[in-house]
């Protein structure tokens, strides 16, 4: 069997990380997340509609951060930083 995909108790990770995220379920919530660099938080600005998530040509999001947004009513989208960096590697980012 891969390593991505061993015998996990996903449901409980799932439910661990709303926890931890604080994740209100009563609004649809969208995780944006990939590789650094390739416009996560100006996708995020622009599913928000306002400029909060910090844009720039370095590494700019460092932490999962969260934005409810005001043009899609019910929606709270998290911009999680980007993978491919010491701190954030590959091998480990999706899981």
């Amino acid at each position: 069997m891969s390593r991505f995909f061993s015998r996990v108790d996903y449901k409980s990770q799932k439910d661990n990380a709303g926890l931890k995220l604080g994740i209100d379920k009563t609004r649809y919530n969208i995780a944006i997340a990939g590789h650094t660099k390739i416009g996560k938080s100006t996708l995020v600005n622009t599913l928000i509609g306002k400029k909060l998530a910090k844009t720039g040509p370095a590494e700019t999001t460092n932490h999962v951060a969260k934005y409810d947004s005001i043009i899609i009513p019910g929606v709270t989208v998290w911009d999680f930083a980007g993978c491919g960096t010491r701190k954030h590697n590959v091998e480990t980012y999706y899981m």
